[in-house]
């Protein structure tokens, strides 16, 4: 073989490898209109129709193509909703929106009955861009990874949550913690 021609097989065999190494792409970044905030969710994911009521939130559903919103999801599913109010916020008002504002699910003084709502997890998030909060829960069938975070420039609330089934929650907490951490602030 030619040195020129070797060259080339060597070149196009480097190609090839670099090409295998590099594969398609995993992830893709989402948002929802009125936020800032970016999140990766598995590049599979698609926008779907879930429960978005368009009348009272901005807002927007990644999962699995066939996801049905008629019952508890078999995989994980990110609804994400942004709207105004987090100069008037706290981190209470936060956990509040995890029940829709019915009670604070870390207040044992709210008189509510909570059934068999069960806190997995909750931690404070706060940097000099943004504070919020993050609660894992269980109730009934579902587990859920709620995050709701303050944009401290614009005072924007962007609620990222993560449903599905208790099984589906377990089998896949490394996602569901790759997706609620991911977030980033648009510039």
């Amino acid at each position: 073989m030619n040195r020129q021609r070797h060259t080339a097989v060597a070149v196009m065999a480097g190609l090839a490898l670099a090409t295998a190494g590099c594969g398609a792409p995993t992830a893709q970044e989402v948002s929802t209109d009125g936020s800032r905030f970016r999140f990766e969710v598995p590049v599979e994911y698609g926008q779907i129709e879930f429960g978005i009521d368009p009348l009272t939130a901005q807002g927007v559903a990644y999962g699995t193509p066939g996801t049905d919103s008629a019952d508890v999801p078999s995989d994980p599913v990110l609804v994400m909703t942004a709207g105004s109010g987090g100069e008037a916020a706290s981190f209470r008002s936060l956990r509040e929106l995890s029940t829709g504002g019915a009670f604070d699910p870390l207040d044992p003084g709210d008189d509510v009955d909570a059934g068999n709502l069960q806190i997995l997890g909750y931690d404070e998030i706060i940097t000099p861009e943004v504070w919020g909060v993050r609660l894992q829960l269980a109730l009934g069938r579902a587990g859920t990874d709620f995050q709701a975070l303050v944009d401290r420039r614009s005072d924007d609330i962007t609620v990222s949550q993560l449903i599905c089934t208790q099984a589906c929650f377990n089998d896949h907490l490394d996602l569901i913690d790759e997706v609620q951490t991911s977030w980033r602030l648009e510039e």
